[in-house]
């Protein structure tokens, strides 16, 4: 029975760990276009690409 709870416990912290980077990645996918497309600044889009924390809510492939 304990064990049972200790997963049930990961599994919910798994979960919302999860739905937070999905909300943050949003989030930022949506300031990113907005410097891109409603700014019209690719040089400061190029400059946040590089900011290391995106690596933690995007893939590699997708940076480049």
């Amino acid at each position: 029975m304990g064990k049972f709870l200790y997963y049930a416990i990961f599994l919910i912290v798994v979960f919302i760990i999860l739905f937070l980077l999905s909300k943050l990645r949003r989030k930022s996918t949506q300031e990113l276009e907005k410097i891109l497309y409603f700014q019209n600044n690719p040089k400061l889009y190029l400059q946040l690409l590089k900011n290391p924390m995106l690596k933690v809510l995007y893939r590699k492939s997708i940076l480049l």
